[in-house]
């Protein structure tokens, strides 16, 4: 284990090999739909949630949405 993996707790660095939610290609309101769709199940489940993300780009306001979902996913105000 290096010096930076030694900081993430074992549960979540195992959670690092299976993300709760995969999003590749454009980002796009197709891709806002299947955020919601993977991270709305996992919200009913203990642990962390990992997003995994691959993109080239896409529509700029829709990126800024999903990051605004994350933020209040992480502060615990989502509805």
């Amino acid at each position: 284990m290096t010096d930076l993996t030694a900081e993430i707790p074992p549960e979540l660095f195992a959670r690092l090999a299976h993300p709760t939610v995969r999003l590749s290609g454009l980002i796009d309101e197709a891709a806002a739909a299947s955020f919601l769709s993977q991270v709305l199940p996992a919200l009913d489940i203990p642990g962390s949630i990992v997003v995994e993300l691959f993109s080239s780009g896409g529509d700029a306001e829709v990126g800024r949405r999903l990051a605004q979902e994350v933020r209040l996913l992480r502060s615990g105000s989502w509805p």
